[in-house]
């Protein structure tokens, strides 16, 4: 395989089994789905003690592309 000028060498590692034996300590970790309404709950509360006026609203939005990590 070729990309731009340079040969990358490619294998199927489902196929040679080899992803069967990889092992790793790194994983992956998400927010809780409460994690934005929890931050907007607190960051409103310290707003309030200080006295600050805001115009505008919080909010949070969720995307999820099928299949994000194997595209």
């Amino acid at each position: 395989m070729w990309q731009g000028v340079k040969p990358r060498p490619r294998e199927k590692c489902r196929e040679s089994g080899k992803n069967g034996t990889c092992v790793t300590r790194q994983r992956i970790a998400f927010a809780p789905p409460d994690a934005a309404a929890a931050a907007e709950r607190y960051f409103s509360a310290v707003a309030e003690a200080n006295g600050w006026t805001f115009h505008w609203e919080f909010g949070a939005a969720e995307d999820d592309e099928p299949g994000t990590y194997r595209n």
